[in-house]
């Protein structure tokens, strides 16, 4: 018995704020009616969490796209290859959906394979540009959705598709009481974002220095970061301070509500889907003034 699907493009599986909110959509009782699918290049996070929740999820990689081998015939045959193991699983996709800039060329592809059936795109990234957005043909989607008012309005400079702003939602059961504050400053923080740039762990780094050479009666703080160690630090201060790097958390709410300070310090975000988690989790968190 063959079944129509909603199929959703993610490349990355880890768990990230894109993976999350995809997650999310999936099991919108509104999503759900549509059967979604989420097709990921390999196993992670992502296809684990889908398994507990009964989505169907595929995994089959894929060539770059912007590659000599993509363009040269390296998409289709992904492309073709993928409608069959559709084909014998029982699903037909109806629609797709990119889950960012970078997965509409394959999702157009696929597209192609089936009748050229409609893709959506959500848009994710904060510092996409024009070029981007031609270059990964996003004007040949149906509808864009991007995230955050601040993304839409750029991008409805664009393009003359229809384009509709999407922020992001969380479920009852993502609400936790407060954490019980100790009676003084925590000693142990969590930093919470990656190694980019623009995630700000550098400028993290930097603004403890400062505070550590002005202020000499500023406690010595172990800081716990959610990433890999920025590359490029150099610091002729000695800090205190010592810093944990603790790379991708899965149970990333569990986690969190062992501290009882957060820092959010990015520079760009479209929506900032970490620094919510952390308040509905009910850790007081400090974040920058970006994103929603």
């Amino acid at each position: 018995m063959r079944e129509d699907c909603l199929l959703f493009i993610q490349n990355r599986p880890k768990r990230a704020g894109a993976q999350t909110s995809l997650y999310r959509i999936a099991q919108c009782d509104s999503i759900r009616t549509l059967s979604p699918a989420i097709l990921t290049s390999s196993q992670g996070w992502l296809n684990e969490a889908c398994k507990e929740k009964n989505i169907s999820n595929f995994t089959s990689p894929w060539p770059s796209p912007r590659s000599l081998h993509g363009r040269l015939g390296g998409l289709k045959k992904f492309a073709n290859k993928l409608a069959e193991e559709l084909h014998d699983a029982g699903r037909t996709p109806r629609a797709i959906v990119a889950n960012d800039h970078q997965e509409c060329l394959v999702a157009l592809a696929i597209a192609q394979i089936f009748n050229n059936i409609p893709v959506f795109a959500i848009l994710r990234t904060p510092g996409m540009t024009e070029h981007d957005f031609d270059k990964y043909q996003c004007s040949e989607c149906a509808v864009v959705f991007p995230r955050g008012k601040e993304l839409t309005a750029r991008v409805q400079t664009w393009t003359n598709r229809p384009v509709h702003c999407l922020e992001g939602s969380f479920s009852d059961d993502e609400r936790h009481p407060p954490v019980t504050l100790p009676p003084e400053f925590p000693n142990r923080i969590l930093v919470v974002g990656s190694e980019e740039p623009r995630k700000g762990f550098s400028d993290f780094i930097d603004a403890l220095a400062i505070l550590e050479q002005e202020h000499p009666d500023f406690p010595a703080l172990t800081c716990v970061m959610t990433g890999e160690e920025p590359g490029q630090q150099t610091h002729s201060h000695d800090f205190r301070s010592r810093f944990e790097y603790v790379g991708r958390i899965n149970g990333f709410v569990e986690f969190a509500r062992n501290f009882y300070l957060a820092i959010h310090p990015s520079r760009s975000e479209s929506f900032g889907m970490a620094p919510l988690e952390l308040i509905l989790a009910g850790i007081p968190t400090l974040v920058s003034r970006t994103g929603v």
